[in-house]
C-alpha cells in the first residue's frame, strides 16, 4: 500500500496509493496527487493514475456520466441501514450493541467470504481463458468486479473507515496493484487489494484516512520525489499503527514494513529525520522537491 508515481500524461496527474512502488498511469483529466500507496498510472482507456495521489491506474470508464450515477448509488445505498443478513440480522446487532468486537467480527467474517467467493470466480475466469473461453470468463470476471464492490462497503463498514471526504471508493479492474487516490477524491482499487478481508480494508485506511483526510483534505498533496515518498512513508505507517485494527497477518505486517523502509530510503537525511519525529510535511519552498 503506497504512493503511486505521477502520471506524465496531460495535466500530470499524480496519485497516492498502496503497493509496492506501481508504475504510473495516464488517464482522463486526473489532477496531480501525492501518493499514499503506489500512485497509479494512467491506463489504456485514457484513465490517469498519479503517485500524488495513492492509488493504481484506472480506465477512463469514469466519464462525467457514470460517475454521477455512481455518485448517486453511493448516496442511496448511504441510506440503507439494515444489515446483509437482513432483520434477523439487525436485531442480533441490536442485541449486542454492547459488544462492538463481536459485531465487527460477524462484519469481517461476511466479508472474508465474500472475498473467498471472489478469488474463485477469477481462478475459473483465468482457467477459461487459457481454454479459449473468451465470453464464459469474461462473465466470470463481470461476476467477480461485482463481489469486488460489495467487498469495498463491506470493508467501510465493518473496520468503521472514514471515507467522507472521497468522491468516490470504486474497484476497476485496469488499476494496478492495490490502488491509488487522486486530488479529485477519487479512490480506485485493483486486484491486488482484495487478497484478504484486512488487507482491504488497510488499504482503504491508507488510501482515505490518510491521502485523501490527512494529506489533500490539509493541502499537503506533494508529487516531487521528495514529497511523494514522505506521504508514501506516512501511509505506510498508518497501516503499521493499524495492524490490529485491521487484523493484518504477520506476513502482510512484515511487506508494510519493507515498503515503509523503501520508501524512507528514497528520502533525503533531513526528510528522514522529519519523517521518524512524526512530521510529514516539505518545508516551504521545497513542496516540489
Amino acid at each position: 500500500m503506497s504512493l503511486f508515481d505521477v502520471l506524465p500524461e496531460k495535466k500530470p496527474a499524480p496519485w497516492h496509493g498502496h503497493g509496492p512502488l506501481a508504475p504510473q498511469l495516464p488517464g482522463p483529466d486526473l489532477e496531480s496527487i501525492p501518493q499514499n500507496r503506489p500512485v497509479l498510472p494512467p491506463t489504456s482507456a485514457g484513465a490517469v493514475v498519479n503517485s500524488s495521489v495513492q492509488a493504481h491506474p484506472f480506465s477512463g470508464m469514469y466519464d462525467d456520466g457514470v460517475t454521477k450515477k455512481k455518485d448517486e448509488d453511493h448516496k442511496a445505498d448511504a441510506t440503507d441501514t439494515t444489515p446483509a443478513g437482513g432483520p434477523d440480522q439487525a436485531a442480533d446487532d441490536e442485541k449486542h450493541k454492547n459488544n462492538p468486537d463481536k459485531i465487527k467480527k460477524r462484519k469481517v467474517k461476511e466479508l472474508q467470504k465474500i472475498i473467498d467467493q471472489l478469488h474463485k470466480l477469477d481462478k475459473q475466469a483465468a482457467k477459461l481463458e487459457k481454454q479459449g473461453k473468451a465470453d464464459e470468463a469474461e462473465a466470470q470476471r463481470q461476476a467477480s468486479a461485482a463481489l469486488k464492490e460489495q467487498a469495498i462497503d463491506k470493508a467501510i463498514d465493518a473496520y468503521d473507515i472514514d471515507v467522507s471526504n472521497a468522491k468516490f471508493v470504486d474497484y476497476d479492474a485496469n488499476t494496478s496493484g492495490e490502488g491509488g487516490a487522486n486530488k479529485k477524491g477519487e479512490i480506485r482499487l485493483g486486484d491486488d487489494a482484495f487478497k484478504s478481508a484486512s488487507w482491504l480494508g488497510s488499504t482503504i485506511g491508507h488510501e482515505s484516512e490518510i491521502h485523501i483526510n490527512q494529506q489533500l483534505q490539509k493541502g499537503n498533496w506533494y508529487t516531487g520525489p521528495q514529497g511523494t515518498a514522505l506521504q508514501e512513508v506516512q501511509a505506510y505507517q498508518y497501516e503499521i499503527d493499524n495492524a490490529k485494527r485491521f487484523g493484518t497477518s504477520r506476513k502482510n505486517l512484515k511487506d508494510l514494513k519493507g515498503r515503509r523502509k523503501s520508501h524512507m530510503a528514497d528520502l533525503s537525511e533531513d526528510y528522514q529525520d522529519r519523517a521518524k519525529a512524526g512530521d510529514y510535511t516539505m518545508k516551504a519552498g521545497e513542496e516540489l522537491l
